[in-house]
């Protein structure tokens, strides 16, 4: 399954999605363990084969209702992956400065922070997890980075990694200034210049059309908070 082509992973891992709502975690216990050890291989594309299917197992916990059963689960995630996908997206983000002049390489890496973003949001929409309030001094810097990052080789004409990429961080900031407004004060004032100056620069084509959705989604939601207000203020 792992090396698969995409389309293939992105049919199975969906499969994959399907039995383990019936039968993760009772009866595939070892199931988060399994996929947290390929994040050694090196290999992207097996690596983004399990980040596709930890995406598509963990997205209901965006919409499903708290439950006991649901908070055991949650729990039990993010005992075996909370710490490993933390230290892939730092591994990850070196990466693109090792491999900043090879195109292909890039394309591949930045796919897996993309990825790596949505299981983040997924894992973080129920409540914030110990784990990622106590290293948020290691996300949110990153996140922001990769908010502000310039790749010239990855622009295209449509959507591309780099605006999904962009899309995606700017939901999950958007998560944590509207759930977790406390935690995310001290970063927020530089998510909101970076945040504004993406809006500032990015153009009306269609290809843009999530990023600056996302990206209004939070400034508003940031706009409604009156911990944030005077960041508003501030006429430069």
């Amino acid at each position: 399954m792992l090396k698969s082509p995409v389309g293939v992973q992105r049919q199975l891992s969906d499969a994959v999605s399907i039995i383990g709502k019936s039968d993760f975690p009772e009866k595939w216990p070892g199931l988060i363990s399994e996929m947290v050890e390929k994040f050694g291989t090196g290999d992207f594309h097996v690596i983004n084969g399990v980040l596709r299917t930890a995406h598509s197992l963990f997205k209901r916990y965006r919409y499903e209702f708290k439950s006991q059963k649901l908070w055991e689960e949650i729990k039990h995630v993010l005992e075996n992956i909370a710490k490993p996908l933390t230290d892939l997206f730092v591994a990850t983000i070196d990466l693109t400065s090792k491999h900043a002049n090879n195109p292909q390489a890039l394309k591949v890496i930045y796919g897996s922070l993309v990825l790596i973003c949505k299981v983040f949001y997924s894992l973080n929409l129920q409540d914030l997890p110990e784990f990622f309030e106590d290293n948020m001094s290691v996300w949110m810097p990153n996140l922001l980075n990769l908010l502000q990052v310039k790749v010239p080789c990855l622009e295209t004409d449509d959507e591309g990694v780099m605006e999904q990429l962009r899309t995606e961080v700017c939901e999950c900031a958007a998560l944590y200034a509207l759930r977790y407004e406390e935690e995310f004060a001290p970063y927020a004032p530089a998510f909101v210049n970076a945040v504004w100056q993406v809006l500032l620069t990015t153009g009306a084509d269609p290809k843009y059309d999530a990023l600056v959705s996302n990206a209004l989604n939070f400034l508003s939601k940031v706009a409604e908070k009156n911990n944030y207000k005077s960041l508003f203020e501030d006429p430069a």
